[in-house]
């Protein structure tokens, strides 16, 4: 059975020094997926509230054009 030491230092041998960069820049993204994230949800609720009150807007004033045609 290998010991953890020996299975650490596997980590670059398959891909070398590349995989190495890859995984170390994927893993330093990692925080950022979270912050667009949270980013994307604030501003699909502001559009979601901007569209409400437009729609809403819109219903008043077709309810006043149709109660003054009437």
């Amino acid at each position: 059975m290998k010991s953890r030491a020996e299975c650490r230092g596997l980590r670059g041998a398959v891909l070398g020094w590349p995989g190495k960069l890859a995984f170390m820049t994927a893993a330093a993204l990692m925080p950022l997926f979270s912050a667009t994230g949270i980013l994307l949800y604030l501003s699909l609720r502001k559009l979601r509230r901007l569209a409400q009150s437009s729609s809403d807007s819109f219903r008043a004033s077709e309810r006043e054009a149709g109660s003054t045609a009437q």
